[in-house]
């Protein structure tokens, strides 16, 4: 099944092969918006950090990869002792892509039994990208409930110690007794969709062109990041308007900006 698939360690040396990162599959026939190379850029500054995995390619062109680093360097909000945290895993397409993760984590998990006491990750409850199924089906166990997903840990050693959350309680801010309208998007180099939705948000603010909007950016690449501006469900993804969230991943434009339209309009 897997004859015309080859996993490659993941380094410095190749790791413009990653699929989301410019020029890679995930990227072709995408109108994204926005400096894609910083996608790039942050993964070397990961694997200065330890972070390493697999890249996959078949038939000699890179289709899916998968990241893990020591947890104590992870740039997300958990406390996990000897673990390492898995990062982004992704297979592209459809159809075949979860059995495709499956294997990749499979790897990950051979590679790193024999030298950490865990693995640690979150998961979602839906069927696409990072569910929580597919995890429990190694084992993983549901160490703590949050918003639409789970914190999951997988010991390797039954004196270890279980992985916690540390600050996820950021806070944005209304400013409407103010008559101000503040907009303050978290977002992460490390993905090219997050990069393209700040950049979308960034012009629509720009083009408005309106004194009582403060619009303000919170990129979340590092774990000293994380622990400053994290918000259930531990997404690095997230939009709020006056303290109330937006769900703009799949919202418009053009939807978007009436939305920031009709927010001003109840200033007045």
């Amino acid at each position: 099944m897997y004859e015309d698939i080859q996993d490659i360690r993941l380094t410095d040396q190749n790791v413009q092969d990653i699929i989301c990162c410019p020029g890679g599959k995930e990227l072709e026939g995408k109108s994204l918006t926005g400096e894609m190379q910083k996608t790039l850029s942050w993964r070397r500054e990961m694997i200065e950090e330890g972070m390493t995995g697999f890249i996959s390619y078949k038939v000699d062109e890179p289709f899916g990869f998968i990241e893990y680093i020591p947890s104590e360097s992870a740039p997300f909000p958990v406390h996990a002792p000897d673990d390492v945290f898995l990062m982004c895993y992704h297979w592209l397409g459809d159809g075949e892509h979860l059995e495709e993760e499956r294997r990749l984590i499979s790897l990950v998990i051979e590679d790193v039994m024999d030298r950490y006491s865990g693995i640690s990750a979150f998961a979602w409850d839906h069927s696409t990208h990072f569910p929580v199924s597919l995890l429990k089906t190694f084992g993983f166990e549901a160490i703590e409930e949050l918003k639409n997903g789970y914190l999951m840990w997988l010991p390797f050693d039954e004196d270890s110690e279980e992985p916690e959350l540390l600050n996820v309680n950021y806070e944005p801010k209304d400013l409407y007794p103010e008559g101000k309208l503040i907009i303050e998007q978290g977002y992460s180099n490390r993905c090219p969709y997050s990069i393209h939705h700040q950049n979308r948000v960034s012009k629509i603010v720009k083009d408005i062109n309106d004194e009582r909007i403060i619009y303000e950016p919170h990129v979340i690449d590092t774990r000293k990041d994380a622990l400053k501006y994290t918000i259930e469900p531990l997404s690095w993804e997230w939009l709020y308007m006056n303290g109330n969230e937006i769900e703009h991943f799949f919202m418009p434009t053009e939807v978007l900006r009436e939305e920031i339209m009709t927010l001003l309009d109840k200033l007045d």
